[in-house]
């Protein structure tokens, strides 16, 4: 299942929400404004993501074990690559998209917590759903 939040504030986005999983929590924080005062550019993940979680009041959880299986070492230790001026104005989810995909990651929002992921695991997290046997 997609939710679908304001982004930007030019209209809609679909946000990924695990199958069959409520998160208002996680969901309303989603399209909050983000105001980052500091250069992101070179902020390690696990810095940005503590930050943004003590402001938004969202529990982040790294899917430590998706990346490893990746290939992907110590990507909590990652620096987004994105300069601040991009993120400007920013909901925290287009906000999210933006500085994770500079690293190669990707988000997916749980009842309890959003789950920061790799592209591969969230792709087949979704295949597996839509052709789940019922």
């Amino acid at each position: 299942m997609r939710v679908l939040v304001t982004a930007l504030g030019i209209g809609m986005i679909s946000v990924p929400l695990a199958s069959g999983q409520d998160a208002p929590k996680q969901t309303a924080a989603l399209t909050k404004r983000v105001d980052w005062e500091k250069d992101i550019k070179d902020v390690p993940v696990s810095e940005l993501l503590s930050t943004l979680g003590k402001r938004y009041d969202v529990k982040f959880v790294v899917a430590d074990d998706h990346f490893k299986a990746a290939g992907v070492k110590g990507i909590r230790d990652a620096k987004i690559n994105v300069p601040v001026a991009q993120l400007k104005d920013a909901s925290l989810g287009a906000f999210l998209d933006i500085a994770l995909n500079s690293i190669g990651a990707t988000y997916v929002v749980r009842p309890d917590s959003i789950e920061i992921t790799t592209p591969a695991a969230r792709f087949q997290e979704k295949v597996e759903r839509v052709f789940q046997k019922k």
